[in-house]
């Protein structure tokens, strides 16, 4: 949902009832997060509260990550890219951590 139309605390609260798990700052929207088997029902309690729902989606989010530098780090960055711009491929999740500069270096 949008930021510019409310505030953390409102979506905070309002989330938390619903049964969500987390509320993240998204950049120009808040992100709320659920269980798969509560995401319908948290998307209605929160719509139901008057907020307006810019998107809802089913994601993965990873329990642990795996931090990869150098050219391990290269080589997942050149296979998530190629998965990423396959046709056939409909999302790609992954749980690397790959430190900020070596993904900036990598889009060069």
């Amino acid at each position: 949902m949008s930021k510019s139309d409310t505030s953390e605390e409102a979506v905070f609260e309002a989330a938390i009832e619903a049964g969500a798990d987390n509320v993240e700052d998204g950049g120009e929207t808040w992100d709320i997060y659920s269980e798969y088997a509560d995401f319908d029902r948290v998307r209605t309690a929160i719509k139901n509260a008057g907020f307006d729902i810019k998107n809802s989606e089913l994601i993965m989010v990873p329990s642990t990550t795996v931090k990869v530098a150098g050219k391990d780090a290269q080589s997942t960055l050149r296979m998530m890219e190629d998965l990423e711009d396959n046709d056939d491929v409909q999302a790609v999740w992954a749980n690397f951590d790959i430190d900020i500069k070596e993904m900036e270096a990598f889009g060069n």
